[in-house]
């Protein structure tokens, strides 16, 4: 395992950080130490695939457990050869990569994206309505919500659900969270792009996730 030096850069781009990473020949074995800036209280959670293992990609949460930000999973320049075979994290601030390779010959770079996340992030607007006599919650989706590799989609559904609650369940129309969330989901796994805006309604049954998928999202 190398402890050679690794070249850096960080630059901030709206409320994202972006940071590159050089990984020579003789680094390409490495253990690389990400530290993020986070607030006092704050804490971060790693996601991981359906074999437990993580690529890095991560939420930031509050001391109030609201989702705040994403450590979006890293981007290596060629994965054929770099890979990233594991992750976690150290003195609570820390993201630490495990990176192998066997063959490198070139210098590759690993960008990384620590990016704050509001409400706005997601959503260009959300309102209730009423069609047809039933009120639906209307939310009008940015191309921000849909971009990314696999495990920044599913950091994204979580995040921006939170988002939701915490902006709408105050209102006297909100009930049915269960339910909600279920359409909501279902919106983002099959529909995505192609529909905006989404309208989700609580007067819909909680039927549970695959039951709402079968229905359209509408059951």
């Amino acid at each position: 395992m190398s402890d050679a030096p690794l070249e850096s850069s960080t630059v901030k781009k709206g409320n994202s950080l972006e940071k590159k990473i050089t990984i020579n020949p003789s680094t390409s074995n490495s253990i690389i130490d990400i530290p993020l800036e986070i607030n006092k209280g704050d804490y971060i959670v790693l996601s991981t695939n359906a074999d437990g293992k993580s690529d890095g990609a991560a939420t930031i949460y509050n001391k109030n457990n609201e989702s705040v930000g994403l450590f979006l999973s890293p981007q290596i320049e060629n994965k054929n050869d770099v890979e990233i075979t594991d992750a976690k994290i150290i003195n609570g601030d820390t993201i630490q990569l495990r990176i192998e390779s066997e063959d490198l010959t070139s210098s590759v770079t690993l960008a990384t994206t620590l990016a704050a996340t509001s409400y706005s992030s997601y959503f260009s607007s959300g309102k209730w309505i009423t069609r047809s006599g039933v009120v639906s919650l209307s939310l009008t989706h940015k191309s921000y919500l849909h971009s990314g590799s696999t495990n920044d989609r599913i950091l994204k559904l979580a995040d921006s659900w939170n988002k939701v609650v915490k902006k709408h369940s105050d209102d006297k129309k909100w009930k049915n969270k269960a339910g909600l969330e279920d359409q909501y989901a279902c919106h983002y796994n099959t529909i995505s792009a192609a529909k905006n805006p989404w309208n989700i309604e609580p007067s819909r049954p909680n039927v549970g996730y695959a039951k709402t998928v079968l229905k359209a999202c509408n059951p």
